[in-house]
């Protein structure tokens, strides 16, 4: 997490007798407590000034001033959090100090030199007081690198750097480099030319790592643009880290140590989802006290998916049709994490769907082994809490329910999992194991889904439990009938993907695969709106009645005698004793008394044996 100008929080508090210099750090050790407490690891940008010290020590002793500054920060986070966990921050010198806007100190450039060496002497003076041989990197300039003659100052750095590497105060070089908003390879080429320019110029930093800490798809982070809302953003992202990647791997690119985007930003009103951030804010300022909500954007949860890869990975893979992937792993224990991206940057979106098969062969595993997996997808126009502000009219200050109909889309969609492999609206996942001679072999497939329409998309918001069922059925169905959609097959996907995970939950529990693929629309809806639309007289009472009283019907399966216990169970004000109640009625309500039997002999019984042992006896028995 980056924070620009850290040296604003703390303030100045006093000098002693020797005229040393003392600081009040309480609000930095709050917001770097808060940090510690979340797992992060803060990027500080050594960067602006305490109040009411500056003008007086800047004219009697600047490069002591910075030094002192620099050490006192970093000493005192070292005694309270450890040497381990604070030699994973970055700290970095001033950002972009070329431009006039963040110069605020109006810096020469012999007093930009001079201050970023003191900043090196700072940190290397608080390594020794915590220990002697420790090195705490710097990295810098983290400048633009535009024409010389209106950036100096990192020019005149590297100049320095060349003509003394080992005195050169930086361990990392840090640049900045950013599309201009319409493909997500423009970063890197841009990267690429900028290295070629420096190594040409600097030879002696040819061995230097550098990094991109503003590698974004555009500048101005407060500039609305559609596509930072939507799914568009997270996968222009994706596809920046996976060229950068690429380029590493192969050699093209190999001093480059990291990429970065800076978008920790707080939106404001009216551009909650369109500006370069990872969160929609929302802040209510009438209330007392002030209230801000936050809504996750599509991009926060593809940054989500690029955090699980594991550390080892091979080249990334770039198909036909926009469609890229990576195969990361670990091996102890093994752990395998397969990122894929269909992205046309900032373009309209092909309307293809995929289909992507990968085999992954491990030695042959025990009888005892277990592999366990999870298939999660971002897909536009579903994964869009966007789409459903602006159904709503884009309000200023969305309504409790809005709040989470918005939340219920913010997330990534489950598309199969070891437990149960599915279908989920538009994804198509399926994982088999196959044992062939002296290995396992791992056969993944999936769909990868065209993009839905946005117009239809902007028009049906997702299925919200408690409303009329046939109320939203006839909004869809005028939707249907204005964009000329007629196909059953069509309508029933357009209904799983559209309605939101309610729906599609209650369509898995109603409708076995097999069944949903041939019943028809209107089968699928008669069904729906049975099981919604209860008659509004109908309050708790009756909805614990009708479910206390289920027993397995004459011709009804098991599978589909647990499948009605666990539908009639969303009705009841069950609370925490759902599962409890569930597994109750599965065991008083089968028909068969060996099975009760068998259930009631399990002094630990849960709700996911109870079903399992349902499973098998309805197999052994076909019942």
């Amino acid at each position: 997490m980056e924070k620009h100008g850290s040296f604003g929080i703390f303030t100045f508090s006093h000098y002693d007798d020797k005229k040393t210099i003392f600081y009040d750090f309480s609000k930095l050790d709050a917001f770097l407590d808060k940090l510690n407490e979340f797992g992060l690891y803060p990027a500080i940008e050594l960067m602006g000034v305490p109040q009411g010290i500056y003008e007086r020590e800047s004219k009697r002793r600047f490069g002591y001033f910075w030094a002192d500054l620099t050490m006192q920060l970093a000493a005192r986070y070292l005694h309270r959090y450890g040497m381990k966990f604070v030699l994973d921050w970055r700290f970095e010198t001033w950002n972009e100090p070329d431009l006039r806007g963040y110069n605020v100190l109006n810096f020469t450039t012999e007093e930009y030199i001079s201050y970023v060496q003191s900043t090196r002497l700072g940190l290397d003076a608080a390594g020794r007081l915590f220990n002697n041989q420790l090195l705490i990197p710097l990295r810098g300039p983290a400048g633009l690198f535009k024409a010389e003659l209106h950036h100096p100052f990192c020019w005149e750095i590297l100049e320095l750097c060349n003509k003394r590497p080992r005195k050169c105060p930086f361990e990392v070089l840090s640049f900045h480099r950013k599309g201009s908003g319409a493909r997500a390879d423009e970063i890197l080429d841009g990267g690429l030319q900028l290295m070629d320019q420096i190594w040409e110029r600097f030879p002696n930093l040819s061995g230097f790592k550098v990094s991109n800490d503003e590698a974004d798809p555009i500048a101005g982070w407060s500039t609305p643009r559609e596509f930072q809302s939507n799914v568009k953003y997270g996968a222009m992202l994706v596809s920046t880290v996976l060229q950068h990647w690429s380029a590493k791997f192969q050699g093209r690119f190999v001093n480059l140590e990291s990429i970065s985007h800076d978008n920790a930003f707080l939106s404001y009103h009216p551009f909650e989802f369109n500006q370069r951030t990872l969160l929609a804010r929302f802040e209510m300022n009438e209330t007392h006290p002030r209230e801000v909500q936050f809504v996750a954007k599509p991009v926060y949860s593809a940054l989500g998916m690029l955090a699980s890869l594991g550390p080892l990975a091979t080249d990334a893979t770039f198909e036909k049709d926009n469609l890229s992937y990576v195969i990361s792993y670990d091996l102890e224990p093994f752990y395998a994490s397969i990122l894929l991206t269909q992205s046309n940057d900032t373009f309209e979106p092909l309307k293809k769907r995929t289909a992507l098969s990968l085999n992954i062969t491990l030695p042959t595993l025990s009888s005892s082994s277990r592999i366990a997996y999870v298939v999660e997808g971002l897909q536009a126009g579903l994964n869009d809490p966007s789409g459903v502000w602006h159904y709503y009219g884009r309000p200023p200050y969305p309504t409790r329910e809005q709040f989470a109909e918005m939340r219920s889309a913010q997330f990534l969609t489950p598309c199969a999992s070891s437990s149960s492999s599915f279908v989920n609206g538009p994804w198509t996942s399926r994982v088999n194991r196959e044992v062939v001679g002296n290995t396992t072999l791992v056969k993944f497939k999936t769909t990868i889904p065209t993009m839905t329409n946005p117009t239809i998309t902007s028009f049906v918001r997702p299925y919200f439990e408690g409303e009329k069922f046939s109320f939203w059925e006839e909004r869809l169905g005028y939707t249907f009938a204005a964009f000329d959609v007629t196909e059953d097959k069509v309508k029933k996907a357009h209904l799983a993907l559209l309605g939101g995970s309610l729906l599609h939950e209650r369509l898995k529990l109603l409708f076995p695969r097999q069944e949903l693929d041939s019943a028809s629309y209107e089968e699928v809806i008669t069904r729906l709106t049975t099981h919604f639309d209860r008659p509004d007289e109908w309050g708790e009472v009756v909805h614990h009645a009708r479910f206390h009283s289920l027993v397995q019907q004459p011709g009804q399966t098991l599978k589909q005698f647990v499948r009605v216990v666990k539908l009639e169970a969303q009705f009841c004000t069950f609370g925490s004793y759902a599962r409890e109640a569930i597994r109750d009625r599965i065991v008083v309500g089968v028909r068969s008394d060996d099975l009760r039997n068998l259930l009631l002999a399990d002094q630990h019984l849960t709700l996911e044996s109870a079903e399992r042992k349902v499973a098998i006896w309805a197999m052994l028995n076909k019942s």
